[in-house]
């Protein structure tokens, strides 16, 4: 799998934000590449970031007036305690989810029971 690359796509146009969302796209791009022995500590740094990510931006949303804003504080709430529940998951040695591609250009192979992985994985992917 080819690990996330931040591009001007990605842009949003508030330069408040876009240095903060490059961060977390390189950040998913380390998680995307690690080794089950390096997967803690990734994601260990990515907690720190969105908790921090999302401090600033749900600060910024309110003074700004953002319109969403109350959904998109809510989403980050449950994106935060889903990557608290997977902290906890690995903090026990589970690890019981691999992504392999396939030969087909847009399927992937997912094995494995983790259904917290699961979802989130379903959940990313329903956004994009």
């Amino acid at each position: 799998m080819m690990p996330m690359t931040w591009g001007e796509h990605l842009l949003l146009g508030h330069s408040e934000m876009d240095g903060l969302r490059e961060e977390f796209v390189e950040l998913i791009g380390q998680l995307q590449t690690a080794s089950d022995a390096q997967l803690p500590e990734r994601l260990q740094a990515m907690r720190a970031h969105l908790e921090q990510h999302f401090k600033e931006e749900n600060e910024w949303m309110r003074r700004s007036a953002f319109p969403p804003r109350d959904c998109h504080i809510d989403e980050h709430t449950a994106v935060l305690r889903s990557v608290c529940e997977v902290c906890e998951l690995l903090a026990e040695g589970n690890v019981a989810i691999h992504i392999r591609e396939t030969e087909e250009k847009d399927a992937f192979q997912v094995a494995g029971r983790g259904e917290l992985q699961l979802g989130v994985l379903v959940e990313v992917m329903r956004r994009e």
